[in-house]
């Protein structure tokens, strides 16, 4: 009987830990996957507006020019702004096509 009940409360204690195991992974990797998004939100939205600066200054862009763009990460897309106020061409910009 005293072998049973300390089975069943093991199975118990087992089954808790499990499901709070589960929970917090789960937060754990929502969360990930949420600043990721973010991320990758945030950067389209500054590729967005580098897109908009370079027409208005250069003209339309290349779609090779603006599929470019659209794949640089934060940092990059921060230092092409950054060089965009004294360029002379888009290239100067981005770099020349790859």
């Amino acid at each position: 009987m005293l072998y049973e009940t300390i089975q069943g409360l093991y199975k118990d204690a087992e089954a808790r830990g499990e499901a709070r195991g589960e929970a917090r992974g789960k937060a754990e990797g929502e969360a990930r996957g949420e600043a990721r998004g973010e991320a990758r939100g945030e950067a389209r939205g500054q590729a967005g507006m580098l897109i908009q600066l370079l027409e208005t200054k250069f003209g339309p862009l290349k779609s090779y020019q603006k599929t470019k763009i659209q794949r640089f990460d934060e940092k990059t897309l921060f230092s092409c702004s950054q060089r965009l106020f004294t360029a002379n061409s888009v290239g100067e910009v981005i770099g020349k096509k790859r």
